[in-house]
């Protein structure tokens, strides 16, 4: 598990991710390594996605783990998890918003749809919609095949 950071975000999407997730010093703990975050740029475009994408991997990693408190004598030593993994979630919540933000929702459009019906195929799922298509016929209307009464 490789650790790098240049401690300059603007150097590279990785280290942009990496500060954006706090994961910026090396201790005992890393938490999430370079290669994991080569993949995650690898699969979303934006830094914001993938950090949002790592703050999401991260919460379920601590929200694997159990809370422990250990006690000798009057000695207690407790080290709890769930804060970390609430703080992840949320983390990967302000990402998100973040994003939208900085750019807003992309909208994308059935190619299909925008074809005359004439030349659509008829087999294609499109964004077609007619007016009265959420109504509910009574269940005694003429024609619906349910009986009255039931």
């Amino acid at each position: 598990m490789t650790f790098s950071y240049s401690g300059n975000p603007a150097s590279s999407d990785k280290d942009a991710v990496r500060f954006l997730v706090n994961d910026t010093t090396v201790d005992e703990n890393i938490n999430i390594s370079d290669e994991e975050i080569n993949w995650l740029l690898s699969q979303w475009t934006d830094v914001y996605e993938a950090g949002r994408a790592a703050a999401e991997h991260l919460a379920a990693t601590y929200a694997q783990l159990s809370d422990i408190s250990k006690t000798v004598g009057d000695i207690t030593i407790s080290k709890t998890y769930s804060n970390q993994a609430e703080q992840y979630h949320l983390l990967s919540q302000h990402l998100y918003e973040q994003r939208l933000r900085r750019k807003g929702p992309i909208p994308v459009i059935n190619s299909d749809a925008i074809q005359s019906t004439v030349n659509r195929d008829p087999f294609t799922p499109t964004t077609d919609f007619v007016v009265g298509q959420m109504d509910n016929p009574s269940p005694t209307a003429p024609g619906t095949g349910i009986l009255s009464g039931y």
